[in-house]
């Protein structure tokens, strides 16, 4: 229920934390997807994926 409160700023330590991930495990498509589900429950990008 928190995560509704979350803002964009989120974001950018998310992104830090997927690069690290990425790095480690050596797959970059788990850590985006996680990043892009959260992102979508911000509602950042949702309307633009709702444009298109």
């Amino acid at each position: 229920m928190t995560k509704k409160n979350l803002k964009p700023q989120q974001a950018a330590p998310v992104q830090r934390e997927i690069n690290t991930t990425s790095s480690e495990a050596g797959t970059g498509l788990t850590p985006l997807r996680d990043l892009y589900k959260s992102i979508q429950h911000t509602g950042w990008l949702t309307p633009d994926i709702k444009r298109r």
